[in-house]
């Protein structure tokens, strides 16, 4: 977030640079201050306390000397020294009465005003604060900042390293090479052991459990998961059936008739013939090559766009084919909410579609998973198999046969796996067995032995998967397709990617680590303010 800022706005860095300056001054200045008025208000009680000390002193000896004189009341005194002795002691005794009683009218005592008055003085060399009154805007912040340093001679073309103490500039200093610097994870073998061994373990549930669609317990799991899910949805929007259930055949098959009517769109083609045979479309792929049934930003784009202007966009052997339909129209009386209707109906739409369509015999084509329709932009690429196809066609076949967002959620079971075993075995060897302090940011991505674990995780899972799926396709391209974990792949690419960026980087400063700290120190400092009413 910084760093983006200070990216397209280079200015903006010397800008908040005067405004440090000037806060250092103002800080400067208030402690120098506020130094002093302890310094003197530490004197004024001093004397306080010696003038109390004197006092009752003299009291005790007075006190003596009347004992004695009533011990010995033979004892005679010239009138003149008895007079005077008692003059004395009726003064002191009267000084002492009017420290306890504060000062007349004052409310408060004699050191009291002196300590008032030297506060009123420091006071009245403290900062202007209302001259950095601003608007909340950054603008406004450092034209106050300005101002303030041409009242109060702040040089703004010093450099800003000069303000900081020795001690400061060491604490940055091992700030930044402990927290921002990149380097490479400090791992032993064990912590790769333990990683391998999370990632082989999470790959045994994906070949035990998941495989191919529709074969494995987590996938059938999923399956009647996204079931409910949908009759419960449609429940929602007032599903004439929902209340009698267990009188129908196949309630979910109903859900989604129902789903189908209420969220109609104009782009659901789904044999060649509704695109003038423009490309091969059918029943089972048109989810896949329609990008607006794409659960995802891509599907969120393309279906507004549709919804506005009445047509339909298709990807299909390396194309975009854009198909005219029929009249489209949005409720909504303005644009922001004719987009959110839109929005409501896409999504509707995707529920109505996420368990197959309503007439579909078995389990049906749902909807793809994330990212999976940009596979038929790969037309031309590659010639696979017996007949010699492409890598779209490929991937289209194994979507026919069941490789959707129900099978993508089954296949994310093994990838959360991994990604929890490594977390909760590194957590038991850092804070059990080498006792350092508890810390979840040693557990987050952003943290080079973790990402590394889980990069050996995540890799030890695929080959597992991949090893399984290898052997049991027996040669057929579209078999080891529909038994590879894409969720893991996705998963190790991401994981391989940052490791090779920080690789390179090594030495370098993370911009990211940068960014979340001074983001924590700025919500720390809001709180801070609001706790004091500011």
């Amino acid at each position: 977030m910084f760093f983006d800022l200070f990216k397209k706005k280079p200015n903006v860095l010397k800008q908040s640079e005067d405004i440090i300056k000037v806060e250092h001054d103002r800080l400067s200045k208030t402690t120098a201050n506020i130094g002093k008025l302890h310094q003197h208000g530490a004197m004024i009680r001093r004397a306080q306390d010696n003038f109390d000390d004197r006092v009752e002193q003299f009291k005790c000896q007075v006190d003596e000397i009347e004992n004695y004189l009533d011990a010995n009341p033979n004892m005679r005194f010239d009138s003149q020294v008895g007079s005077d002795m008692e003059d004395t002691i009726n003064a002191l005794e009267g000084m002492l009465e009017r420290r306890k009683s504060k000062e007349l009218g004052q409310g408060e005592s004699k050191y009291d005003a002196i300590y008032r008055q030297k506060r009123k003085e420091y006071q009245d060399q403290y900062i202007d604060v209302d001259i950095l009154a601003t608007d909340g805007s950054f603008e406004s912040l450092h034209q106050s900042a300005v101002q303030y340093s041409e009242k109060y001679q702040v040089n703004l073309n010093e450099n800003i390293a000069n303000l900081l103490s020795p001690q400061e500039k060491r604490a940055l200093h091992d700030l930044i090479e402990k927290d921002f610097r990149i380097k490479r994870p400090q791992l032993d073998g064990s912590d790769y052991v333990l990683a391998a061994t999370c990632g082989l373990i999470a790959g045994i549930v994906d070949v035990l459990f998941v495989g191919a669609p529709g074969e494995g317990v987590l996938t059938k799991k999923v399956d009647d998961m996204v079931d409910k899910a949908v009759e419960g949805f449609a429940r929602l929007h007032g599903w004439p059936n929902g209340k009698n259930i267990d009188d129908i055949a196949n309630p979910t098959a109903s859900a989604i008739g129902f789903l189908e009517r209420t969220y109609k769109v104009n782009y659901d083609q789904s044999i060649s013939t509704q695109v003038d045979r423009a490309f091969n479309l059918s029943p089972s792929n048109h989810h896949l090559k329609n990008l607006a049934h794409s659960p995802d930003l891509i599907g969120l784009f393309f279906s507004i766009v549709d919804q506005f202007n009445s047509t339909s966009h298709f990807a299909s052997n390396g194309q975009i084919f854009v198909i005219d339909t029929q009249e489209m129209e949005l409720r909504g009386t303005t644009l922001i909410g004719k987009i959110l209707c839109g929005i409501a109906n896409w999504f509707g739409h995707l529920m109505s579609d996420v368990a197959g369509s309503s007439g579909a015999q078995n389990r049906g084509s749902g909807i793809p998973i994330p990212f999976f329709n940009l596979t038929q932009l790969f037309g031309g690429f590659g010639a696979f198999g017996q007949h010699r196809q492409d890598f779209a066609t490929i991937c289209s076949k194994v979507f026919e046969q069941g490789y959707d967002l129900r099978h993508g959620i089954a296949l994310a079971i093994p990838v959360a796996i991994a990604e929890g075993l490594v977390r909760l075995v590194r957590a038991i060897k850092l804070f059990y067995i080498e006792k350092q302090p508890f810390d979840l940011s040693l557990l987050s991505d952003n943290n080079a032995e973790t990402r590394r674990m889980l990069l050996v995780a995540q890799g030890s899972l695929l080959a597992v998967d991949f090893t399984d799926a290898l052997i049991r396709s027996k040669g057929s391209i579209v078999n080891l397709l529909l038994r590879t974990n894409i969720i893991a792949l996705y998963r190790f690419s991401f994981l391989a990617f940052q490791e090779a960026r920080n690789y390179l980087l090594k030495g370098g400063i993370d911009e990211d680590k940068v960014d979340e700290y001074l983001d924590k120190e700025y919500r720390k400092l809001l709180k801070d303010l609001r706790a004091y009413g500011t």
